[in-house]
């Protein structure tokens, strides 16, 4: 299951900026034969080699391109406009087959002016500013602030960098998050033990209100100065002896569990590997996922508990990690960390994993 990204907490890239980086995509194609145009009266063997590099151009770059598009979602000219092509639901890249099918039907529009000027006018009239190639490939064309990593305008949220390696040791524990406010509860109140022994006097409490205080008792008058005191009618009743107040043992943290749309539950160590077939290491779980869909890579994401806290880290998939919540998906970086809470939703790939409490 997944959710669609709030077209107000997007910021569609302009219809200006991805002309624009188009243009410069286009650029890098065409400059050798426009060498080659241009040497062709004055030396044939020149225009030849001009054409033929033209050729081998636009092979490796098509490649290039494709690759980006998929893995990173941009072209190199729409990384240098800062412009992002990512799932529309996940805000994840599309992954290498509708990266493809996305780039045909824009080759296919760019053979005539006019279906170029049809698909710009249906962008200018969508409210997420996709074109025919953008529904095929169901892709959304976005803007961000800054270098790659850096935080969008809306929606997308980089993962904050929490300065865990990729593969941390087992057993150490993660620094806690001064971002964090940690929570106070009556267990940080100390507890004072009350005073039984004679002459001692009674410790100072420290509260939030004040102690009632108790009325010390006035001695009854039982003799009077040279007569001797009656014998008491019956015996004083022994004090009762005092009894300390019992002290609930605190409770540890809470516990996340992760658990597959399927109901299959992760192993619940410190470090697990997750993907179609996870290479692991040392005291690392390996856990094989099953993904109908294909969008698993061979080792994934890794899942790293430490000091009562949960991360997922991505391990350089393809397909990348994304956290939803708050129904708004942050997309991971690659070979980067995000820490979980309770309700998240772990997207890998196309595959959902639900971040429990116990």
């Amino acid at each position: 299951m997944t959710t669609t990204v709030a077209e107000n907490d997007e910021t569609v890239a302009g219809l200006g900026r991805r002309v624009a980086a188009n243009l410069l995509d286009t650029a890098v194609l065409v400059w050798p034969f426009l060498v080659a145009i241009a040497t062709a009266s004055q030396s044939l063997g020149l225009a030849v080699a001009a054409y033929v590099l033209g050729l081998l151009n636009n092979l490796v770059m098509g490649m290039v391109n494709w690759g980006l598009t998929a893995t990173r979602g941009y072209t190199v000219g729409q990384r240098w406009m800062g412009v992002w092509v990512l799932d529309e639901q996940t805000q994840a890249p599309i992954g290498w087959g509708r990266a493809f099918v996305r780039n045909l039907v824009l080759s296919l529009l760019s053979f005539t002016g006019v279906g170029l000027l049809a698909n710009a006018f249906v962008i200018s009239g969508d409210p997420r500013g996709r074109g025919w190639h953008d529904r095929v490939g169901r892709s959304v064309a976005v803007t961000r602030r800054g270098a790659e990593g850096s935080t969008p305008a809306r929606g997308i949220e980089a993962a904050p960098a929490r300065g865990l390696e990729p593969r941390p040791l087992p057993g150490v524990p993660a620094p806690p998050s001064l971002a964090t406010p940690q929570p106070t509860s009556a267990r940080d109140v100390p507890v004072v033990t009350r005073a039984t022994a004679p002459g001692l006097t009674p410790p100072v409490v420290v509260a939030q209100a004040a102690a009632p205080r108790t009325p010390t008792a006035v001695p009854l008058i039982t003799s009077v100065p040279g007569f001797p005191a009656p014998a008491p009618a019956h015996p004083p009743a022994p004090a009762p002896a005092s009894v300390a107040d019992p002290v609930a043992a605190p409770s540890g943290p809470a516990r996340l569990s992760l658990v597959t749309a399927s109901g299959t539950t992760l192993p619940d160590a410190d470090h697990v590997v997750v993907g179609r077939d996870p290479v692991t290491s040392g005291a690392e779980v390996g856990a094989c996922l099953e993904d109908p869909a294909r969008s698993l890579s061979k080792t994934h994401a890794a899942f790293v508990r430490g000091g009562g806290k949960l991360w997922v880290h991505d391990l350089g998939s393809t397909n990348g990690v994304a956290v939803v919540r708050d129904e708004r998906p942050t997309l991971v970086e690659r070979e980067e960390s995000f820490e979980l809470m309770a309700g998240d939703r772990v997207m890998l790939g196309e595959l959902e994993i639900e971040v429990e409490q116990r």
